[in-house]
């Protein structure tokens, strides 16, 4: 899996993840070049999109690094990479979407739910047996949910930004899915 990966954006090419093993550790190190918005990198490995986090600001552009054991490769599904890229907001319809006024009362885990206590702007929906809520980013305010902000998927509902958590149960619905034993 140790090489260079081009990374595209709308099936252009903005920038480079370099993945090199490091004693335990094999670290994802990505550059691109500046993309408006809130912006995720992800990987496609066997078919399958798996996401590495949000690209932060850098004096070039764009940049990621995480390191990953080889379980956490194999908990999050990386085996090879066919292909990475930048996944930017996505526009939703905002009518399936409400209010939440208190949005600590959707998470069981008691760290999550005393995170976003007070929360201001939090929407949800139902889609199945999942509740999406979604923690507006760029509202003057620190984001409330950090604790989790790397699993949040960027989303532009309404012409605002936010980041959709996906709850089941009352916690994190990707975190019970690569933790279930």
């Amino acid at each position: 899996m140790d090489g260079s990966y081009d990374i595209t954006f709308n099936g252009r090419g903005v920038g480079k993840l370099k993945v090199q093993s490091q004693g335990l550790m094999t670290v994802f190190s990505g550059e691109t070049t500046h993309i408006d918005g809130l912006c995720r990198l992800a990987v496609i490995s066997e078919g399958k999109t798996v996401h590495l986090g949000v690209l932060s600001p850098s004096g070039k552009g764009l940049h990621i690094k995480k390191s990953y054991t080889k379980n956490m490769l194999t908990e999050l599904g990386i085996k090879s990479i066919e292909k990475a890229l930048v996944l930017n907001g996505e526009t939703e319809n905002s009518s399936d979407w409400v209010r939440e006024s208190d949005p600590s009362l959707l998470f069981s885990d008691p760290d999550l739910s005393a995170a976003c206590k007070g929360a201001k702007g939090v929407i949800s929906k139902r889609v199945g047996d999942i509740t999406e809520v979604a923690f507006p980013l760029g509202s003057g305010s620190p984001f409330s949910l950090m604790p989790a902000f790397c699993l949040g998927k960027p989303a532009v509902i309404d012409e605002k930004k936010y980041l959709i958590f996906k709850i089941k149960d009352g916690y994190l619905a990707e975190y019970n899915a690569s933790n279930a034993k």
